[in-house]
Parts: structure tokens; sequence; C-alpha cells
């Protein structure tokens, strides 16, 4: 797969489309009638494998770019940089084959790395997985049925687990349990469980107690019970704002913990959007 196959007059073509979108207040828009997404700016049907074909990148990182871009959308300056670099990272004529797995194995570092458990009680189909994708980084050819087989342990993993943050990773195993050169949505369908890995370890690192959690919830489906009719009969009436007045302590404690976890799954996002520009620019070398 070798990046702008056409040469210099197709990358200035797909940046000066992406410029234009954003010009336009096309790319991104808050208004769904009116969004065109990124891969539309760039090829007519705006489809993974079109990107592939016409423009030499991985459809994978294209999906995982147009929602980084959809995530921020409330700062046009910064998703238009964002858009701008992710089209003009590959360099004319570059190999862009292995960037997928590279960036899939970046992301079974990051979740090693996340805080979300200790790294001697990760999954065993964790490392399976993982190694996978390493093997393949070194120029072997993994079939069907060691993929196969990796899913299958993975998903055993996702079922049995107890543990809540055990089973995120193990479905995190089970979701990258793929070729990364051709399943295309693997890559975006990872970022987001990174996400909600990298929220959940943000939880953990809050000062909420688990007793606590677990009144907060009591509190508000109690008072979401009680306040049935009264929602009913005032449509407009906000359950939260309603939860802040009658039990201010507990409402304060929820919304932190929960914008925290918030922004904590769209950094995860958008983390891993950048490090895939950083190895399509990398590839080149």
């Amino acid at each position: 797969m070798i990046a702008f196959p056409q040469g210099e007059n197709q990358k200035a073509t797909a940046i000066a489309r992406v410029e234009d979108a954003f010009a336009m207040g096309k790319l991104p828009s808050p208004d769904d009638a009116a969004r065109v997404g990124l891969m539309k700016c760039l090829t007519e049907t705006g489809e993974p494998r079109v990107i592939e074909a016409t423009l030499g990148i991985p459809g994978g990182l294209a999906l995982l770019a147009e929602e980084a871009l959809l995530i921020r959308q409330d700062d046009p300056a910064d998703a238009a940089t964002m858009a701008r670099d992710w089209v003009d990272a590959p360099a004319i004529g570059t190999d862009m084959t292995m960037v997928a797995t590279r960036l899939v194995t970046w992301l079974f570092e990051r979740v090693a790395d996340a805080d979300v458990l200790p790294v001697d009680d990760l999954p065993r189909c964790f490392g399976f997985v993982r190694d996978l994708h390493l093997r393949v980084l070194r120029g072997e050819t993994i079939g069907r049925a060691e993929w196969a087989a990796a899913r299958t342990e993975a998903l055993a993993a996702t079922d049995q687990e107890g543990d809540a943050r055990r089973q995120l990773v193990a479905k995190f195993a089970e979701t990258m349990a793929w070729p990364a050169a051709t399943a295309r949505t693997m890559l975006i369908e990872g970022a987001r469980l990174y996400g909600s890995i990298c929220a959940a370890a943000e939880e953990g690192r809050s000062d909420t107690t688990g007793d606590q959690r677990i009144e907060i919830h009591r509190v508000m489906d109690q008072l979401f019970t009680e306040t049935a009719v009264m929602r009913e009969a005032d449509p407009g009436l906000f359950f939260p704002d309603l939860f802040a007045e009658l039990h201010p302590e507990l409402s304060a404690r929820f919304v932190r913990d929960l914008d925290a976890a918030n922004a904590a799954y769209v950094g995860g996002i958008v983390e891993c959007a950048a490090h895939a520009i950083l190895l399509m620019r990398a590839a080149a070398a």
C-alpha cells in the first residue's frame, strides 16, 4: 500500500479538499446534514477501501481520524490542524502496509501502562493477541486459525471474567484479535475500548470509594422512581438539576467523577489518532 501513488498533485489536491471543507464549515460540523466527513472530502464514496485503493492510506486510520475529528468539533481550529496533519503525514511513495499494525502494538503498550490493572494481572489472552501482532511486525504470516484461536480465548475470558476491569481488558484483546492490515474497523473499536480503559483508570484514581458510588446510584435510582409522575407532568424538568438541588454533595461528587472519566475517554481516542499521525510520518524513515 503506497501513499499517494499519483504523486505530488494527488497529495496537494487531498490537502486542498480538506482545507476547503473546513473553510466552508463542513468539516467538522455540528449539523449532520452539512457534515461531509474526512473520508468524504478525500473520495467521492468516502469508503475506507476506496481511501486505500486511491490514496494508499489504510482505511482503519481514516476511520480513526474521522472519529477524532467529531470529538474535536467544538474546537474547529484544533480539528482543522489535526485533519491537515493527517493528510499531510504520509510521504509520497511511502509503504504504509505496516502502519496499522504498529499502531495496534502501541495500543497494547498503552493499555498495559494505563494503571487499570497491574501488568502481572493482565488476562492471558492480552499477551496472546499482542504477540500475534508483534510476530506480524517481524515479518511472519499469521494464519486464520491462529487469529481465530486468539479470538476464542479472548471471548471466553470476556464472558467468564467477573472483575469489570479485567473484563474490559479481555474485551480489548478480543476486539484486536484480527489482522490489522485488513480489519478496517478494528482500530476505531480498539481506540474506543482504550478510551474506556483510560476512563476506568481515572475512576480508580478518584477518592470516591466503592461504597460511595453505590450510595450515589442508590439515591439517584430512588429519586428517579419517586419523581416519575413529576417528570411526566413537566417534560422540561431536568433530572440532574433536581438531583443537584436535593443532594448537592452527592451530585457534585458524581459530576466531578463523570467529567474526569469522560475527559479520559475522549483523550484516549484523540491520543490514538495523534499517534497514528506520528507513525505515518515515521513510515518514510
